[in-house]
């Protein structure tokens, strides 16, 4: 026994063989290999003959190390930064050594126990295992509630289990290792926080675990049953706050809510355990919920405005000892969705906008492809406007040009006669001017900046007074003060142009 006062060996009926004074700050037993007991206190190795006469061989400077055994045919050495797998130096530990061989860890080890074909480490992040060729193994489903809690020393018993100590007391893991049965202060612990390196196996398998207040002494084979955790059944049912009176069965149907009351609550109890103030609780609903809650006396549950969806409600039973079941089905929920949530109106939606999207695009194509049809019309009407507008200026120049022609031959031919030459000439003139006037209209009817009422009244005016001034016609315009600006196309104002040039010739 290691003490802070020195090192203690008793024999078995507890008389005093052997010790070995010394004021340690920390001591931790490394191995017991070939009658040879080493012992690390603070910075430096003890190596004791640990035969029947107990004595000091050895003492040396040594490098940390809270763990060390042989398994497998390899050394295996535990460190606060680490667990170091050696095949080499497997067999021949060397007193001072600082190559501990390949890190297999980097979890703070404070114990080592072999199991087996596995290796059991207890560390800073709960326990792990390691093959015989320093491969991690994928932990047992007790070992999973071990995370991130700090253990210090591992034992095993008679019937196979695996006991443990820790700075939350002391805990068994089962055999089928499912299940970790723990002991809390009402089992008479002397406290929750232990030692590392602070445990041992006694006669009659008889574990021993040393904490802050002193030691646990426990009789496995006596103590401890592996009973079933008690299940769990629902107590009580509120639905959309309304109890439900259909009765209340081990396997509950699904349950359907409306989206405008999807509302459930209850209450679960376990009729196996004889304290209910000393059972806990907890409760997951999959599909709403991303953890479970915190184990709790409460054995109620409620839940309010759930979203439309699909959800199963589970429940996890809790003892004093923080030993936990398996997650049990109470009942599954179905909240139903709005018309517009359902999967049949998002379709519809997506059709719809495709449907519209094809009529939206047709009658777009329908419109630009009207807007061409229409603007070739156009391009086909300027160009027969043009066409017509050419032959009118052909026609009337040409029949002009050809009396012009004619007349200045015969003018030609009576140069004797002046009076009939000068009349000839005055034809000609006129002749011309009227070309002149003609080309003036062809040219007004072609610029488009003439297609308004307004600029067509007034051309009509100016061209009636001129054409009429040396007339005896009366004429009189009876126009309205002011114009409308009316659009007019070129064929329309053509069109009334000659009609009224045609009043003013007759």
């Amino acid at each position: 026994m290691a003490t802070d006062n020195g090192l203690y060996v008793i024999s078995a009926d507890g008389a005093p063989i052997f010790s070995f004074d010394h004021n340690w700050r920390t001591a931790a037993f490394i191995e017991n290999h070939n009658d040879l007991l080493q012992l690390q206190c603070d910075s430096e190795l003890y190596t004791f003959e640990a035969g029947r006469h107990p004595a000091l061989i050895k003492q040396a400077a040594y490098i940390s190390v809270n763990s060390r055994l042989q398994h497998s045919g390899a050394q295996w050495t535990g460190t606060p930064v680490g667990l170091f797998f050696d095949k080499v130096s497997a067999g021949h530990p060397s007193v001072g050594q600082t190559n501990y061989g390949t890190q297999v860890s980097q979890s703070e080890i404070y114990q080592l126990m072999p199991s087996g074909n596995e290796l059991w480490a207890a560390t800073g992040n709960g326990i792990e295992l390691f093959s015989g060729d320093g491969k991690v193994l994928k932990p047992y489903p007790a070992l999973d509630l071990l995370k991130d809690e700090t253990i210090y020393a591992l034992l095993p018993d008679e019937q196979q289990r695996i006991w443990f100590s820790g700075i939350r007391g002391i805990g068994c893991i089962t055999t089928d290792r499912k299940r970790i049965i723990r002991f809390s202060s009402k089992n008479n612990l002397q406290s929750l926080e232990f030692n590392h390196n602070a445990a041992c196996k006694g006669p009659g398998g008889r574990l021993y675990f040393g904490g802050i207040n002193g030691v646990n002494a426990i009789a496995p084979s006596s103590y401890i049953s592996e009973e079933e955790v008690p299940s769990v059944s629902i107590f009580s049912l509120f639905i959309a706050d309304t109890a439900y009176t259909q009765g209340i069965v081990s396997s509950m149907p699904q349950i359907r809510l409306n989206r405008n009351a999807a509302h459930i609550r209850g209450s679960v109890f376990t009729a196996d355990y004889p304290d209910a103030a000393d059972q806990r609780f907890s409760f997951l609903l999959q599909g709403y919920q991303p953890e479970w809650s915190e184990p709790a006396p409460d054995a109620g549950f409620s839940y309010r405005n759930l979203p439309p969806g699909e959800y199963r409600l589970l429940v996890r039973y809790s003892d004093p000892c923080q030993n936990q079941g398996e997650p049990e089905l109470l009942l599954t929920l179905v909240v139903e969705p709005a018309f517009w949530q359902t999967l049949w109106f998002a379709l519809s939606v997506i059709v719809s906008i495709i449907i519209i999207t094809v009529l939206v695009a047709r009658k777009v194509q329908g419109i630009r492809y009207a807007n061409r049809i229409k603007a070739l019309e156009q391009e086909h009407a300027i160009e027969k406007e043009r066409l017509r507008i050419s032959k009118d200026m052909h026609d009337e120049v040409g029949a002009s040009l050809t009396r012009i022609s004619i007349l200045s031959e015969i003018a030609r031919s009576r140069q004797q006669e002046p009076d009939n030459t000068q009349k000839v000439i005055e034809q000609i003139s006129e002749i011309a001017g009227n070309v002149v006037d003609e080309l003036s209209e062809i040219i007004w009817a072609m610029n488009p900046k003439n297609d308004s009422l307004d600029n067509f009244a007034a051309y009509v005016r100016r061209y009636a007074s001129t054409y009429l001034e040396a007339s005896t016609v009366d004429v009189k315009f009876h126009f309205p003060d002011t114009v409308p600006n009316l659009p007019m196309s070129a064929e329309l104002r053509r069109n009334l142009f000659l009609i009224i040039k045609e009043a003013c010739i007759m």
